[in-house]
């Protein structure tokens, strides 16, 4: 079990090392050194100004078209650049096509086997960047919450006027009724009225017992 955890883990990172490499290789780039002409003493452009004018990174590569049976290429320390020394090289390339990777950052010195031609200007330095690393994602703001409309202020009903306490309505035609008119002597007459009455009553009965 333990054995076979490990052969997994193995092509697993097999894949890896190797999807990494083909990332590298697709963003590389390759560069032709004197243009049309190639590796001469007199290219199309300046090797210097041709420097300065590309942009040259880790596992980029350059070109060097040549006649193999005149010349070659050289890759050389600081010193011997700066002396055009053919005699200790770090590297000769030769062959008529040759291809150098970089594969470190920093500055790189090609002189040609010539040195004649060296002194006249054959020579190339490469100053290289870093890795290239893939860019960001772009980093999307999310949109900012619109706040909900604030609501309308609703005005209260109009209230009802509160009646006065001391207030008292008004009475209806049909409930007011007309003033009782007294006649001046009902009041004196009332005892008198009612002796006479008996009066004439005890007459009355003595008539018929007669």
């Amino acid at each position: 079990m333990a054995r076979k955890m490990s052969l997994s883990l193995n092509l697993l990172f097999g894949a890896l090392f190797l999807l990494a490499a083909m990332a590298c290789s697709a963003n590389a780039y390759k560069f032709v050194v004197g243009g049309r002409r190639g590796w001469t003493l007199n290219p199309t452009e300046g090797y210097g100004h041709w420097a300065e004018r590309n942009r040259f990174q880790v596992n980029d590569t350059l070109y060097f078209k040549y006649d193999k049976n005149t010349d070659s290429v050289l890759f050389v320390d600081e010193e011997d650049y700066k002396n055009c020394n053919p005699n200790k090289p770090l590297l000769k390339l030769e062959g008529g096509d040759s291809v150098f990777k970089f594969d470190r950052s920093g500055p790189f010195f090609f002189i040609t086997a010539n040195a004649t031609n060296c002194q006249r200007g054959q020579k190339l330095i490469v100053v290289v960047l870093a890795v290239r690393s893939p860019p960001p994602p772009p980093h999307v703001q999310p949109p900012a919450a619109t706040p909900p409309p604030s609501p309308a202020p609703t005005s209260p009903p109009p209230s009802a006027p509160t009646p006065a306490e001391d207030s008292v309505p008004a009475p209806s035609a049909s409930e007011v009724s007309p003033p009782t008119v007294k006649s001046p002597g009902a009041a004196a007459l009332g005892p008198a009225a009612v002796l006479l009455s008996a009066v004439c009553v005890l007459f009355g009965l003595s008539v018929i017992s007669v």
